[in-house]
């Protein structure tokens, strides 16, 4: 009982119970979609999606720089300093322009050969990535602005931003793809940032000043040189790491069809929708906290805060998922895609050690430890590589969520290993 009440007035709880209504939206978001893709495209629909959302993560990382964290840690570390934050808005705001400009031509351009690659020869989509070029700044801005609020500590209004999105969000998909099937489904994933954008900036501190912000006098290259260990950082990991899924998609249709690459993509939607309490309440709660963190015992007392909170409740979560996965598959989906209950054992296992590493990882970024956070994202993208390549060909599509496991549980204990003095973990030495 005491515990209870320990964990029911904790700060991380109540905001929990706040971040909880947000994310349930975000479910509903992806049953909703989820049902509808299954309804009226079935598991090759879900493989068409999928790998257009990877590409669509993978420009987001390319164009965003990776800057969004960096941002956050920015303003958290210069909230009182009124001409420091001008020259960051201002800063961002060109850079948004120069980089979206250039990714834009290139898409616009070779808009017919890069829909050749990422559908597999098929040029019928031509027009998405015409529409993403012209999108790219408001997208960009939008992010931006988000982690901008963000770092001023403003968790309520972050959340209420992101509620008033999904439910935008949730509209425009319900219609898009109950009126144009697959590309309706595709066109709601790149249009949906647009009002992301108007809503954040609606939201904005000091935008009745956009005037004086947006002002190239205020372009400071030294912003630029602060978040490079961001665009190093969140740029390689955003945008090797959606090769790899691409990678992944592309054996399993080599080994086992185009229906078990969509089996796969259907077991990541619903891992994703159990996954997104801790991945905000990560980005929105957690990470302004280790930025904040002065010293190795107010870091540990973070970290162990999450694991008294976080992990038990997750553990929890995944042994009900599990239980109730055949459920869970007919209400996101429908009996065609019962094949995926024999991926949820090792999908959990590896989301738990997922769960348990990003705690420790978020530290890296906190820091701006580059050069240890390259180090373990290119250790953990050969670990899925290698592992895919081996258990792919000798199980199928249950060596794509075995592969996944292997690689969080390693992941986590390399982790533990490098930040051992930091958790109190004495060495035998």
């Amino acid at each position: 009982m005491n515990l209870l009440k320990k964990i029911k007035s904790s700060q991380s709880f109540r905001f929990t119970s706040l971040n909880s209504i947000n994310v349930l939206l975000r479910i509903l978001i992806g049953v909703v979609s989820s049902k509808f893709l299954a309804f009226f495209l079935g598991p090759t629909g879900l493989a068409i999606v999928g790998s257009f959302r990877n590409f669509s993560s993978l420009i987001e990382s390319l164009t965003t720089l990776g800057f969004q964290n960096g941002i956050v840690k920015f303003v958290v570390d210069n909230k009182s300093d009124k001409l420091k934050l001008k020259r960051l808005f201002s800063t961002l705001f060109f850079i948004t322009f120069i980089v979206s400009l250039i990714i834009g031509i290139i898409l616009f351009v070779f808009s017919s050969q890069i829909s050749s690659l990422v559908f597999k020869g098929n040029k019928s989509y031509v027009i998405l990535f015409k529409i993403m070029s012209f999108l790219l700044p408001s997208n960009v801005l939008g992010i931006y602005m988000l982690s901008v609020i963000n770092g001023y500590g403003r968790f309520k209004r972050v959340i209420f931003i992101n509620m008033i999105s999904n439910i935008i969000t949730l509209l425009v998909s319900i219609i898009f793809i109950y009126y144009y099937n697959t590309m309706g489904a595709l066109l709601s994933i790149i249009i949906t940032p647009l009002f992301l954008f108007f809503i954040v900036f609606a939201f904005m501190p000091e935008r009745e000043n956009l005037n004086q912000i947006f002002n190239f006098n205020f372009f400071d290259i030294e912003i630029v040189k602060n978040l490079s260990h961001f665009l190093l950082m969140m740029v390689f990991s955003g945008v090797v790491g959606q090769m790899i899924q691409i990678f992944i998609r592309n054996k399993i249709i080599g080994v086992s069809g185009l229906d078990s690459a969509g089996y796969w993509e259907a077991m990541n939607r619903i891992s994703v929708y159990y996954m997104l309490f801790i991945n905000s309440f990560l980005g929105v709660y957690y990470f302004p906290k280790l930025i904040e963190a002065r010293d190795e015992s107010t870091t540990r007392s973070v970290w162990y805060d999450y694991y008294k909170i976080i992990v038990p409740l997750f553990l929890v979560g995944a042994i009900i998922i599990f239980i109730f996965r055949g459920l869970i598959i007919e209400i996101l989906f429908n009996r065609d895609f019962l094949m995926v209950k024999k991926l949820f054992l090792w999908q959990l296992i590896g989301d738990l050690f997922k769960t348990m590493s990003w705690i420790l990882g978020m530290q890296l970024l906190a820091k701006q430890m580059t050069k240890a956070f390259l180090f373990f994202e290119a250790l953990s993208f050969i670990i899925l590589y290698v592992a895919s390549l081996f258990f792919i060909p000798m199980i199928g599509i249950e060596g794509a969520v075995l592969s996944h496991a292997v690689n969080y549980f390693l992941y986590w204990l390399f982790l533990v290993f490098y930040f051992r003095k930091t958790l109190g973990i004495k060495s035998n030495s």
